[in-house]
């Protein structure tokens, strides 16, 4: 039978394209809804892939609020669920394996990545990585940026070090900047963070170790052609800031950290 995935949301580095998943927040939990056909395995694969796993089977007593959230966001799809037994009862292996870290320990306009990938209209994204932030110095630094025809921060998140010695991150969508806002502390430990973004009313979050540190609406240009989804045919660049559309890097917006 195919179905569709039901996950908690923790982190990862990825760009939602094609589709706008449901996103669900409740006190204690983040769920992501995607109504897109996968068997169970696909699904338990796809989770974990985004740092996530799939929902629990409900409890006799959670089954009727369950069932009210759903059908509240007009949800009627197959659901993958895990059985709690089947976990509790399972030998938990310790998985070793490689992790690629990108490292930008210099500052330079020629260290960055660029994410080849053809990029349709975003009505809704989520960004999310591990990062080790270098604590040595407190500009700020560009951790992405999506660059199109008609606007060069398009779709950008920036960070630096305050003076209490927190990191602090601003989202820019379509130019529009949100203020800076402590997301975790300058450590030199690895954190991992998401940010989210959706076309209608704006609406953005940012989420770092599992939490959410900052939410708001409104992130998007005013007039009556308001909001709009972010535009396609973009270019994406990981460490750097750019001048111009998939070039002319600048060295003041390279970013010092290391990412996996």
């Amino acid at each position: 039978m195919l179905g569709s995935v039901f996950g908690l949301v923790e982190a990862g580095f990825t760009a939602l394209q094609g589709f706008a998943p449901v996103t669900i927040e409740t006190p204690r939990h983040t769920y992501e809804y995607v109504a897109t056909a996968l068997d169970w395995w696909q699904a338990d694969r796809y989770c974990e892939q985004h740092f996530a796993q799939l929902l629990f089977e409900p409890q006799d007593s959670e089954q009727g609020s369950f069932s009210k959230l759903l059908q509240s966001h007009h949800i009627r799809g197959t659901v993958w669920i895990k059985e709690r037994d089947s976990v509790l009862h399972k030998t938990k292996r310790r998985r070793g394996h490689t992790v690629p870290v990108l490292v930008f320990r210099d500052k330079t306009d020629t260290k960055y990545v660029k994410v080849l990938s053809d990029f349709p209209a975003l009505p809704a994204v989520t960004a999310c990585a591990h990062l080790q932030w270098d604590t040595s110095t407190q500009e700020i630094a560009t951790i992405f940026s999506y660059a199109v025809p008609a606007c060069m921060n398009e779709f950008q998140l920036r960070g630096f070090v305050d003076e209490e010695g927190f990191v602090r991150f601003a989202l820019i969508v379509h130019g529009h900047h949100s203020p800076y806002l402590p997301v975790f502390r300058a450590d030199g430990q690895w954190h991992h963070f998401c940010v989210t973004w959706q076309q209608e009313n704006g609406t953005w979050a940012i989420y770092a170790d599992g939490k959410r540190r900052a939410s708001a609406s409104g992130l998007c240009p005013v007039g009556p052609s308001a909001p709009q989804a972010i535009f396609g045919q973009g270019t994406f660049i990981i460490g750097q800031d750019q001048d111009s559309l998939g070039g002319h890097l600048q060295g003041k917006g390279v970013l010092q950290w290391e990412h996996h």
